[in-house]
């Protein structure tokens, strides 16, 4: 069942771009599925902000969040490399997989349900309010819970296929759960290397002491400005060893 779930999942980014006449920008998605019931997901509302929506919120016989990343393919990261501004080909990467998302999520859904289960959508997660910078849906975290990798110093998760890409998830009756990836994928917080993305940080949100999230919105605010309201950046996640595969 999870091959088809997957497969349907390719199918519908397939059609999707021959529809919509897009060129595919993504490498091969991972799916993976985090139990309702892991450590971290019934600790959300302590990990992010107390106000963090939880599964039983949106389904209340939920079992599993599937969570699924779609890689940026290599070039879409190397665009965004320099400037201090967002690459156009970035900020449309950006916007078209977030479109494309919202399509994929109801299709998900309804294919689900089609095998005999339950599951609903968290809908369009952002900011809590003006001057909050969390999610009340946090699709890393959550990624996290499901085993996908670990958290670099730029504060992203690391995939097998990198952190240059974007994650969004489902609740589901699906009885699926995958363990938490146990190694550690950042090579700062391996040996204490690289930090490069440390230094492609344009204000200095991030540093090795830490990541100040405001600091980090005044750069998403002014790409917004460019890019019609898309609050993007990207500096810290493109041009690493860590940004299309695990180093």
């Amino acid at each position: 069942m999870r091959n088809n779930i997957e497969s349907a999942l390719n199918n519908f980014i397939e059609s999707y771009c021959a529809e919509n006449s897009i060129t595919p920008i993504w490498q091969t998605p991972i799916v993976r599925y985090a139990s309702v019931d892991s450590p971290i997901i019934r600790k959300l509302k302590t990990l992010v902000i107390p106000e963090h929506i939880m599964p039983e919120d949106l389904l209340p016989t939920a079992k599993s969040i599937l969570s699924y990343y779609l890689p940026f393919q290599d070039g879409v990261g190397k665009s965004n490399i320099g400037s201090d501004i967002s690459s156009p080909v970035w900020a449309n990467a950006y916007s078209v997989t977030n479109t494309m998302a919202v399509q994929l999520n109801l299709m998900l859904v309804e294919y689900i349900k089609g095998l005999g289960y339950d599951a609903a959508t968290p809908g369009n997660p952002g900011r809590i309010a003006e001057g909050i910078f969390f999610s009340n849906w946090s699709q890393r975290h959550i990624a996290y819970a499901a085993g996908h990798g670990s958290f670099g110093l730029n504060n992203m998760l690391i995939t097998e296929r990198g952190c240059c890409g974007r994650y969004f998830s489902i609740v589901t009756t699906l009885p699926f759960a995958d363990e938490i990836y146990k190694g550690e994928r950042c090579l700062y917080k391996r040996n204490g290397g690289c930090k490069i993305c440390v230094k492609r940080c344009l204000n200095g949100a991030l540093t090795t002491g830490g990541f100040d999230r405001e600091l980090c919105s005044v750069m998403g605010d002014r790409n917004a400005k460019i890019y019609n309201g898309s609050t993007i950046c990207g500096k810290c996640v493109v041009g690493l060893p860590c940004s299309n595969r695990e180093p």
